[in-house]
């Protein structure tokens, strides 16, 4: 079972890494709807 969330700074780490993730996600998808929309584009 994982511990709890006793300091400020555990907060803050467990925060800062969940950010980080979401951030390269959002990143990968944009970048992939970017290419669908563009190559959806050259086919006219």
């Amino acid at each position: 079972m994982e511990h709890g969330i006793y300091t400020l700074h555990d907060f803050m780490k467990q925060n800062e890494d969940l950010t980080y993730i979401l951030l390269g996600v959002s990143l990968v998808l944009a970048t992939l709807a970017w290419m669908f929309l563009t190559e959806r584009d050259d086919d006219e």
